[in-house]
This record gives structure tokens, C-alpha cells and sequence, in this order.
């Protein structure tokens, strides 16, 4: 179908806040995800995919710049 499909490790992604990158558990609570460090509020599943969409974006750029050199 056209489809690139990449894998991504998805640990600690609902934890993580997209904003600041500071990792910690106490900022997910339910659905609702707030930030500890800088107060930066979004739904957890969306910040979650947010931040596997940002690993994909690194991992991919990992491999295409080492076979480009």
C-alpha cells in the first residue's frame, strides 16, 4: 500500500513531557498529563504519541545520515 512502518520502543513516552523532557511518573495522572517541571498540560495518550513520533523522527535520522556518510 505505500506504507512506511517504523518500530519504536514505546517506554516511559506517558511520562515524558514533550515541552522539557524531564521524565517523571508523578506528571501522568489518568488521561490527564502535567508536567512537574514546567506545567506544560495535555491529554497522556496524545503527549505519549508525541513523543513516539519524536523517537521515530530521531531513529530514522540515525540511520539515514550513517548511510549517507
Amino acid at each position: 500500500m505505500g506504507v512506511f512502518v517504523w518500530s519504536v520502543n514505546p517506554a516511559y513516552t506517558s511520562v515524558t513531557c514533550n515541552s522539557c523532557g524531564k521524565v517523571d511518573k508523578k506528571s501522568r495522572s489518568g488521561s490527564r498529563f502535567e508536567c512537574v517541571a514546567c506545567l506544560y498540560v495535555e491529554h497522556a495518550d496524545v503527549q505519549a504519541a508525541k513523543n513516539i513520533a519524536s523517537k521515530g523522527r530521531r531513529s530514522l535520522r540515525k540511520v539515514f545520515f550513517k548511510e549517507a556518510a
